[in-house]
């Protein structure tokens, strides 16, 4: 039997925001008794195999309402929604002469889903904001292995993580209408953790006016940024120069064996990512200083001058 957990502040008035606790396997239920507006906490957990409530998704949003869904995480515990062979993850649907307003997932991972139009999530007339979410191993038979919107309605992506998705048109995103992709929002990487970019999206927007999309756009995660070339230390810091004459051209060397004695004719400053300074010559950095023995007359001898003394 499932454990549901509730919060014991909850209104199911009809149009009064409610908020709830829930275990990440039942979300569809808990989705089924919350208000317009509401919030769901997630307990650490997975939705795995027809969880949901719908045949096209494990997780079907499609009653004209608009909810935050975040996952109350911490560490390496995840909230994971997980698709089924033939069937997508999270599908919302919005009629466009519904009550409006935006929902928003948080935190959530959403993974090996599979579907005709986007296998991850689909979207349809509704407004979306995505943040800090992951996208793996989706895959479309179609259009947008990821993330399908269309139908006028419009996603937000703020520090979205993809990896591993594929579809014969848009593996990452398809988009109909509206997509806006940025970095993580601040203060969503706890110190000493980074927001940082990674690889390019590879997108579908499709040829029309209407349809915008940022371009370039890319995955976001939050981890611990390697030093930069030319230093050496573990990633998050503190990193170390590297000596003067000697370089490190690739980022992320966490060991002073990285850094690297310059050429024979060449030298660095400390900190130095390559070897682009030329060494001074032997014959250039010291001058031969003859002794003068013998006061005057010594020189004079030296000199070979044929001088008399008054």
């Amino acid at each position: 039997m499932r454990t549901l957990i509730v919060c014991a502040t909850i209104l199911f008035a009809q149009g009064t925001t409610a908020q709830m606790t829930c275990n990440t396997a039942d979300v569809a239920t808990c989705f089924a008794n919350m208000a317009n507006g509401g919030v769901i906490d997630l307990v650490p957990g997975t939705m795995s195999s027809w969880d949901g409530i719908s045949g096209a998704a494990q997780f079907s949003m499609v009653n004209d309402k608009y909810v935050t869904i975040a996952c109350n995480a911490t560490g390496v515990e995840t909230c994971t929604l997980k698709g089924a062979i033939g069937k997508g993850v999270v599908e919302i649907y919005m009629d466009m002469f519904g009550p409006g307003g935006t929902t928003t997932l948080s935190r959530l991972i959403i993974r090996d889903g599979d579907y005709g139009q986007g296998g991850g999530l689909a979207v349809y007339f509704a407004s979306v904001n995505l943040v800090m979410c992951s996208f793996v191993d989706n895959k479309s038979s179609g259009l947008g292995g990821a993330i399908y919107l269309t139908g006028g309605g419009t996603a937000t992506l703020q520090g979205c993580r993809f990896e591993g998705n594929t579809a014969v048109e848009g593996p990452d995103i398809y988009n109909f209408n509206r997509v806006v992709i940025s970095e993580c929002p601040t203060g969503e990487c706890p110190p000493p953790m980074k927001c940082l970019q990674g690889s390019a999206l590879d997108n579908f927007n499709y040829p029309q006016a209407s349809s915008t999309m940022t371009d370039p756009a890319f995955s976001y995660t939050c981890g611990l940024e390697p030093c930069t070339a030319g230093r050496f230390g573990q990633k998050g810091g503190p990193c170390t120069d590297c000596s003067a004459g000697k370089s490190s051209k690739d980022a992320g060397a966490t060991s002073k064996s990285a850094c690297e004695d310059c050429p024979e004719g060449k030298t660095s400053e400390k900190g130095a990512a390559t070897c682009d300074l030329l060494s001074p010559s032997p014959s250039s950095s010291s001058s031969s200083v003859l002794p003068i023995v013998g006061g005057v007359a010594g020189a004079l001898a030296l000199l070979g001058a044929a001088c008399t003394i008054i």
